[in-house]
């Protein structure tokens, strides 16, 4: 009878002891991603920066515009932007020399809100500050 209570408490303790390994191999959890604020979805991106019609042949009347990829976009400026993107931005439009190579933060606008802009184009983006390269 004591051999039988001996190995129940030794295969017992054998158990507790496997499952506290068990529970201590457990990854923790990762954790949730922090939310992001609308300065962080801003993107920083090169482009190149010229005039919608002389530049890109993009639009039929002179716009400011920026090319990403093979999207040629119709530039908004953001009204917290600086006077020098603001600047650069209004000289875009009378440019009829090759584009500039830019810097610049902001995002695209989406359907609706590019579709509230009017005009002949669907493409806007906002621009929250630009620089040439």
């Amino acid at each position: 009878m004591n051999r039988i209570l001996i190995a129940a408490s030794l295969f017992s303790l054998c158990l507790a002891v496997t499952g506290l390994r068990a529970e201590d191999v457990k990854p923790a959890p990762n954790p949730a991603p922090a939310k992001s604020d609308d300065a962080t979805k801003s993107e920083i991106q090169k482009a190149l920066a010229g005039c919608s019609h002389c530049t890109f042949n993009a639009t039929k009347q002179c716009m400011p515009a920026i090319k990403l990829g093979e999207t040629v976009f119709v530039v908004k400026v953001d009204e917290k932007a600086s006077e020098a993107t603001k600047k650069l931005v209004a000289s875009l439009a009378e440019m009829k020399e090759p584009p500039k190579h830019v810097v610049i933060k902001g995002k695209a606008l989406d359907e609706k809100a590019a579709a509230a802009l009017g005009g002949e184009t669907k493409s806007y983006y906002e621009i929250g500050e630009m620089s040439v390269e």
